[in-house]
C-alpha cells in the first residue's frame, strides 16, 4: 500500500493552499513498514514557496506522473499562484484517476486521496466564487 503525505487538500486552498497544508512532508522514504512513502514538496509548500514547490514536483514527475500526491500539490502550488485552471485539471484528474492512496495531511489527517482532491476543488471553488463576487 502507498501512503502519501499531501499539503493542503484539507486545509491548505484556503488561501489557497492544499493538501492539508500540502500534507505534512511525504512520509519519510525509508521504512521498516514495506509501506511506500513519497515526499511531494511538502516543505515548499508549508512555507509557501509556491515555485520551489511547483519546480519540485515536476523534477520528480517522471517518476510516477499519475501519483495523486504530487498532482493534488502541484494543484495546490498552482492555485495558490493564481493558476486556477491548471489546478482545477489536476484535481479533476484525481478524481477520475483509478489510482487511490491514503494521504496524510498535513493535518496529521489521513484520507482516501479522491477525498482530498475533492475537497481541493472545493476549496478552489469557493476562493474564484469570492473573487468573482469582490469585482
Amino acid at each position: 500500500m502507498k501512503l502519501t503525505m499531501i499539503a493542503a487538500a484539507a486545509g491548505l486552498i484556503a488561501a489557497p493552499a492544499v493538501a492539508g497544508t500540502v500534507g505534512t512532508p511525504a512520509l519519510s522514504a525509508g521504512n521498516e513498514t514495506g509501506i511506500e512513502t513519497v515526499a511531494v514538496a511538502f516543505d515548499a509548500l508549508k512555507s509557501g514557496e509556491n515555485d520551489r514547490a511547483i519546480r519540485q514536483i515536476l523534477a520528480e514527475e517522471s517518476a510516477d506522473p499519475g501519483d495523486p500526491a504530487r498532482m493534488i500539490n502541484l494543484g495546490t502550488a498552482y492555485a495558490r499562484i493564481g493558476r486556477t485552471k491548471e489546478a482545477s485539471a489536476l484535481f479533476r484528474a484525481v478524481m477520475r484517476s483509478e489510482e487511490r492512496y491514503a494521504l496524510e495531511l498535513a493535518d496529521g489527517q489521513w484520507i482516501d486521496s479522491k477525498e482530498a482532491a475533492q475537497r481541493a476543488m472545493a476549496r478552489l471553488t469557493d476562493t474564484e466564487a469570492t473573487r468573482v463576487a469582490a469585482k
